[in-house]
């Protein structure tokens, strides 16, 4: 499996945190209505969100690029 790596000055790390985890909440719903803590870290959220960005964007690539299919009456 390829591997797609970045290398991010230390002095910059908390900033693409905040900016890709700018929607993490601490506490979440549980399934009876409740807050809980968030299972998941902050850099995971952030992590997530990057991944989904980037399928995303192959998503919208494809579709844009799709050749349709030509179907007609015979």
């Amino acid at each position: 499996m390829a591997k797609l790596t970045f290398n991010i000055p230390d002095s910059e790390v908390n900033r693409l945190m905040d900016a890709w985890s700018e929607h993490y909440q601490t506490e979440v719903l549980d399934q009876d209505g409740s807050m809980i803590p968030n299972p998941q870290t902050k850099q995971q959220y952030a992590r997530q969100q990057m991944r989904q960005m980037l399928s995303d964007r192959v998503r919208h690539y494809e579709a844009q690029t799709a050749s349709g299919l030509d179907i007609t009456d015979g």
